[in-house]
């Protein structure tokens, strides 16, 4: 608060309303699941270097693969593309074309009582990333204990990389009732 500066100017926040519409579908392929989607976006907010919002028509992709393989293993992938429409550059955090890949590793130990799993996330366009490797335990009934961090990285202009200096160790117990 030592940066404040109070000033006289009146800060009005509204919720301006988006419309969207789109089309998913989801199937398997052998031993694979199969899944995505299509949404096209009307109005959708964005913030600018002036802290004020912009609104532009998106059209957003995704495409996933996922598997439980052998030995209790399971694996995610998921890249899409998202493209703003009449883009700004003052837009902050986004490029008028947006490419996202995620993938989520996940092992589960003999007995389903511990599992070691990764989150990640990459914008390819930008090179930001969130990483959050997590090991879990549902040890006693219905109780299950997680520990773990979020990582990011990035320049600080980019999507994730804005959050660099808010790497996080979290522990969480979540009671099932």
């Amino acid at each position: 608060l030592g940066t404040l500066q109070i000033t006289d100017e009146a800060i009005e926040a509204t919720f301006k309303r988006s419309h969207a519409v789109g089309i998913t579908f989801e199937t398997t392929l052998s031993r694979f699941g199969l899944r995505g989607e299509l949404v096209a976006r009307d109005k959708e907010s964005f913030l600018t270097g002036a802290l004020t919002s912009v609104r532009h028509t998106t059209l957003t992709a995704m495409i996933g693969i996922d598997t439980a393989a052998a030995h209790d293993w399971y694996l995610n992938l998921q890249i899409g593309g998202q493209h703003l429409f009449g883009y700004d550059p003052s837009i902050l955090y986004f490029d008028q074309t947006n490419l996202p890949f995620t993938i989520q590793v996940k092992k589960t130990f003999p007995g389903e009582r511990f599992t070691v799993s990764t989150d990640m996330a990459w914008m390819l366009n930008d090179g930001s990333y969130f990483i959050s490797p997590k090991v879990s335990t549902n040890w006693f009934e219905n109780v299950e204990l997680a520990l773990g961090f979020h990582i990011f990285g990035g320049g600080v202009d980019t999507l994730m990389g804005r959050y660099h200096a808010n790497d996080q160790l979290f522990f969480t117990a979540t009671l099932q009732f």
